[in-house]
């Protein structure tokens, strides 16, 4: 019996997670090249564009750092960490999706766990070949924002990108997806996260934006077969379905 009721919840999981990942696999595999192209063209003109402003956004964002805003810049970066608001929010969505019994918001939560993950390793996977330095790095070893020093583990060399901006902006585009009417606070939100990174002296503008471009472009891939937003159905509620319809009713507009 306790083995019955443990595997009951998993089995409609592997289902769930089967579904998700062939249809990853059908989204990666039917994304035009025009899609890909355009999303590059666009990276490459919004990183120019940002580049030359990076001091000057820098001085604006952290400007004279009172002790409130620092304390809010540090709890959002500790809270944003993969293993806070990622996976609790994995479970949060998991939990509500089987004591409602639905399948659909299950979908939507391994998107959300996927998006997370697979954003979460692209990232960390491009911090080491990257390697630049972070602004506090930067100031110790006296060393120019624009240093890139390649492929490294050394200590403070792993800025580009931002993981704490990459994580939240694939697990809010996620929910925004899924959930048109919270798209505002998700949008919030993960620029809160980006603003954070920046505050506490721990990525570039840059950073940060090319991480929000990773977390996005994985929840796309997660979420366009997957996760779509719910249409409104115009058939009528089943008790009205199940009765027969009489005559009276049919020629009542004639």
């Amino acid at each position: 019996m306790v083995h019955l009721c443990i595997s009951l919840p998993i089995a409609p999981m592997q289902h769930d997670l089967k579904f998700v990942w062939s249809y990853l696999i059908r989204s990666c595999r039917t994304s035009s090249l025009k899609f890909w192209l355009s999303w590059l063209i666009g990276l490459f003109i919004s990183t120019a564009l940002i580049l030359p402003f990076e001091p000057c956004i820098l001085s604006w964002i952290r400007g004279d750092q009172l002790s409130t805003e620092r304390e809010i810049a540090v709890f959002l970066a500790v809270f944003g960490k993969f293993h806070y608001f990622n996976l609790i929010g994995t479970v949060v969505l998991i939990s509500i999706a089987y004591a409602r019994n639905d399948r659909w918001l299950r979908r939507v939560a391994i998107s959300f766990m996927l998006a997370s993950t697979l954003s979460a390793i692209v990232a960390q996977s491009v911090k080491p070949l990257v390697g630049r330095p972070r602004p506090s790095t930067c100031r110790r070893d006296n060393v120019n924002r624009l240093h890139v020093i390649g492929p490294t583990l050394k200590h403070g060399y792993n800025s580009f990108p931002s993981g704490h901006t990459t994580t939240t902006a694939a697990g809010c585009a996620v929910i925004a997806i899924a959930f048109p009417r919270l798209i505002i606070p998700c949008v919030l939100f993960a620029l809160s996260m980006a603003w954070a990174r920046i505050y506490t002296n721990s990525h570039f503008p840059t950073d940060v934006f090319h991480g929000a471009i990773i977390g996005c472009i994985s929840a796309y891939l997660t979420t366009r077969w997957i996760a779509r937003p719910r249409r409104r159905s115009w058939r009528l509620p089943y008790s009205m379905r199940s009765q027969p319809i009489s005559a009276e009713k049919i020629n009542f507009f004639s």
